[in-house]
């Protein structure tokens, strides 16, 4: 692990900067961040670094506090969540053909449907990427309706 001030960026994680031991911890545990949206994230990080660039990782877990401070109430949310299900991360290092780029790798090889997202988006805490994977049970029924 290489740090350049606070920044940390893992060769284990290509394309991937969490700016915080916090962040960072909380990534690499999978009690407290979803594997699924963890594999996903690595996935459009290794896509960031083949167009070099960064994802950097601006949150994953939110406290009540901080979506009351964002939605203005506290709100169900991928975030709120053990594991956590979402993770944002900055736009400040993407343009829009960085975006799009990630979005249709997104859609056409990680999109595993309803209720897998991949967005950009500003609900008050100012734009960013967000990632999210469906609740741990709806894995579980679509291998019912099947």
């Amino acid at each position: 692990m290489f740090y350049k001030g606070k920044l940390i960026v893992d060769p284990k994680f290509n394309g991937i900067k969490i700016p915080t031991m916090y962040l960072y911890n909380q990534f690499i545990n999978s009690n407290k961040t979803d594997p699924r949206v963890r594999a996903m994230a690595m996935e459009l990080g290794l896509q960031a670094h083949l167009m070099g660039k960064f994802l950097e990782i601006t949150g994953i877990f939110r406290t009540r506090e901080k979506n009351i401070e964002i939605y203005g109430r506290d709100k169900a949310s991928g975030h709120r969540e053990m594991p956590v299900r979402a993770i944002d991360f900055s736009l400040k290092d993407l343009d829009i053909e960085d975006i799009a780029h990630l979005k249709n790798h997104f859609a056409m090889f990680l999109d595993n449907g309803s209720y897998w997202s991949f967005i950009s988006h500003d609900v008050g805490a100012g734009a960013h990427l967000h990632l999210q994977a469906p609740h741990a049970d709806y894995n579980k029924i679509l291998w019912e309706e099947v």
